[in-house]
């Protein structure tokens, strides 16, 4: 994804000539029309951006590979091998053809010699669509869970249950969809993968990580579709309004007539599994949870703590305050909430705290009393404060 976006500022010129070298590496035209880009020094030139040009061949295994990423890698002339693996089994297939039409596919191969694959289906109308197991001599043979020593759980004819959704095609290649714990069932009771849904996202500017989940419908078995962004700090109310636009462009293209119910923002960094990979689980039990880590898009925006307050003076001081907030921790205007503290919460510290008094003082035309300083800490704070200052003003000058 960076490297897509890195490539995606480059000039016209350049950006042609990628495309013709993905083009080309991907089969899709011969070396007439690639031109340059099916030479030696351009791929070079490319790839010293990437991985440099020492690298022969990239391995995916383990999980959900996206045509997307399969076509981008050989396309800039990195032989890309998917593959399948578990820490429990080691390694047991990987698609080692030279043919990169073959490769394209997103196969994790046919199993090694000596290990086998079977599709346990959910659905008997579709055999070759359901849970992978496998079974192999390199297994793993016990296993120590919460301090307990205990055998393996096999099925009765010995094969691991590896808890990914699998599919075979005709000629006996296996590829993988997504985690069973993953996947959403929706209303119409559909079977929906994560992994192929957050792939249409990627490209959503300021956006760091996402995650595609599916949340609980209250008293009922279903899940709504839901989709989670970690943007960086630099966006602006203007842009998160254009990101909630561009997603709802998207979803007429997305599998199976797939609607996103809501869209949330991160208030911090999403939990990462190994630093890449969103851990589902966790932000789906935050938010099914009530927690206030996610911030809806569309949803009211919380006024608690300013009761007593004329809604008029808090129409015309809560967002300028918001504002002057964001530009002094350099921070987007949905990340401060009315009563997020200033260094608890938002990681201002006291140089930036007088500088935020500074800034109050002259956009409201006020003088904070020294008692009151170091005590003010929210947005509530300070919005009830200069209420109040501006309210004495008033009446001095009657």
């Amino acid at each position: 994804q960076g490297l897509q976006r890195k490539f995606a500022m480059m000039d016209e010129k350049k950006q042609a000539l990628l495309d013709k070298m993905v083009k080309y590496n991907t089969g899709k035209i011969d070396k007439k029309q690639a031109g340059l880009a099916a030479k030696g020094i351009a791929r070079k030139k490319v790839q010293k951006q990437i991985l440099g040009d020492k690298v022969r061949y990239c391995i995916s295994g383990g999980g959900f590979i996206s045509q997307e990423t399969i076509e981008f890698i050989n396309g800039v002339g990195y032989n890309l091998y998917n593959g399948f693996g578990m820490t429990e089994l080691g390694v047991t297939s990987v698609e080692l053809s030279q043919d990169v039409n073959q490769r394209l596919k997103g196969s994790i191969g046919h199993p090694f010699h000596g290990v086998q694959y079977k599709i346990v289906p959910s659905d008997k109308n579709n055999p070759d669509h359901g849970e992978l197991f496998v079974k192999s001599p390199a297994m793993h043979v016990r296993e120590i869970i919460g301090g307990v020593e205990k055998d393996v759980e096999l099925d009765k004819d010995g094969y691991f249950s590896t808890g990914d959704i699998a599919e075979l095609d005709k000629e006996g290649c296996c590829y993988i969809k997504g985690r069973i714990k993953d996947i959403i069932v929706n209303a119409d009771g559909e079977n929906i993968f994560p992994d192929e849904l957050e792939i249409f996202f990627q490209g959503l500017p300021h956006t760091t990580h996402l995650a595609v989940l599916g949340i609980a419908i209250p008293n009922t078995k279903y899940e709504e579709v839901d989709l989670i962004l970690e943007l960086d700090n630099t966006v602006s109310e203007k842009e998160i309004d254009e990101i909630k636009a561009e997603v709802k462009k998207i979803e007429p293209t997305l599998p199976h007539g797939v609607k996103i119910a809501r869209i949330f923002i991160a208030k911090n960094k999403l939990p990462l599994a190994n630093g890449i990979k969103v851990k589902r689980f966790m932000v789906k039990k935050a938010i099914e949870g009530g927690t206030n880590e996610y911030f809806e898009l569309g949803a009211k925006k919380q006024t608690s703590s300013l009761e007593g307050v004329d809604k008029e003076v808090v129409a015309e001081l809560l967002e300028p305050m918001r504002e002057i907030f964001s530009r002094v921790l350099i921070l987007p205007t949905y990340k401060i909430e009315n009563d997020a503290h200033w260094i608890n919460d938002l990681g201002g510290d006291s140089m930036s705290y007088v500088e935020l008094i500074n800034e109050i003082q002259d956009t409201f035309e006020v003088t904070l009393p020294e008692e009151v300083l170091g005590q003010l800490a929210t947005l509530n704070d300070f919005v009830l404060e200069v209420a109040k200052l501006q309210s004495e003003a008033k009446k001095e000058q009657k």
